[in-house]
């Protein structure tokens, strides 16, 4: 015998949407043939009759208490970048509200926090200056936590899936085809100044993105214990985190950052344990220096693009520049196969590989 059915949407012959529950019969209309708004009708259904039998419903949830319950609940237990959905979600709330009802939030909303992020403004979490423009890719980084969010909420019974509102989300934008020259890169090591005698931290860490290609989050928490002087390695990954999507590989040392690291054990401060002295972050520091520098078109990421972008113009096969960046091989090769001087080679030089034949074997 199949289980029986709860209260749910039906669409009939005419088109019109109608809230069935248990019984016989063809149900209640929501006199719309809109889905939506047939959804939205058919929460305000359950939200009415569960008031009046004294049930108390999840429809009351409010985008302060969704944000707290997946941050807590979920973000920081299992997701090794739990930092960067707080600040995602910190932004959204400080937009439209911790109090704002996720069942009362429309596509319209959604939209209008779209279009505020890309006219810069918003505050931030614990940014004492508005939030600079963000592009395409950031909103849809966004994006994807706020649906995270409500996903949470769903599955643990807060709210019903009816009830929440669509998140449009931005087509994916290009890739990226800026990279630094060894030009730039040397600007922007001059512009960082010593600090107190010693190797400035934004030293440092560019020294990392130039010879890691490590993400900048993984370089501002390194610690020394991933640092292997003899063996001349660097796990990125600490003990303890899960590897995600985005793998953090064990690479090996240029002589360069070798040297560089070395002096930087012997002028570490404080606990000692963090190879920038201490896991904040750096956005400031990159700021000053990039604007020195006179390239303000350059981010942290760009350092990563930047080594993968020359090590295949380099030469260096593909598999090896996959295995450094702890990313998949076909990613790899759709992204700076195009690079290599083994581009279409054999495609570019068959016909006069077979003019070659021809005069040795004709």
């Amino acid at each position: 015998m199949p289980a029986a059915k709860g209260t749910r949407l039906v669409k009939h012959a005419n088109g019109f949407f109608y809230i069935k529950g248990r019984g016989a019969g063809k149900g209640q209309s929501t006199r719309t043939r809109d889905r939506e708004e047939a959804e939205r009708a058919l929460a305000a259904f359950i939200q009415d009759r569960d008031r009046h039998a004294g049930v108390a419903h999840p429809l009351g949830l409010t985008w302060g208490q969704a944000v707290d319950d997946y941050i807590t609940e979920h973000a920081r237990p299992n997701i090794a970048a739990w930092q960067q959905a707080e600040v995602s979600t910190a932004t959204f709330l400080h937009w439209i509200g911790g109090d704002k009802l996720i069942s009362e939030t429309r596509e319209s909303d959604m939209r209008e926090y779209q279009a505020a992020r890309r006219a810069g403004g918003l505050q931030g979490p614990r940014q004492p200056l508005p939030l600079k423009p963000a592009g395409d890719g950031t909103i849809i980084r966004d994006c994807g936590v706020l649906s995270a969010v409500l996903g949470h909420a769903v599955r643990n019974g807060r709210i019903p899936k009816s009830a929440l509102p669509n998140i449009p989300v931005p087509r994916q934008p290009p890739p990226r085809q800026r990279w630094m020259t060894a030009e730039e890169e040397q600007r922007m090591l001059d512009a960082c100044g010593p600090q107190d005698g010693r190797l400035s931290r934004i030293y440092r860490f560019l020294m990392l993105c130039m010879h890691t290609a490590a993400r900048r989050q993984a370089i501002e928490s390194l610690t020394w214990r991933q640092v292997d002087m003899r063996a001349r390695t660097i796990d990125m990954n600490p003990v303890g985190r899960s590897q995600t999507k985005k793998r953090r590989p064990v690479i090996t040392m240029s002589n360069a950052l070798y040297e560089m690291l070395k002096r930087a054990w012997h002028e570490r401060t404080g606990t000692g344990l963090y190879v920038l002295d201490h896991p904040g972050s750096i956005r400031t520091s990159f700021e000053t220096v990039r604007e020195a520098a006179g390239l303000e078109d350059v981010s942290p990421h760009i350092y990563r693009h930047t080594w993968a972008t020359r090590a295949a113009r380099a030469g260096v096969p593909m598999r090896e520049v996959a295995d450094f960046l702890g990313d998949d091989l076909r990613t790899v090769e759709k992204v700076y196969y195009k690079h290599s001087p083994e581009y279409l080679k054999a495609a570019r030089d068959w016909r006069e590989i077979e003019k070659e034949k021809e005069r040795n074997y004709g």
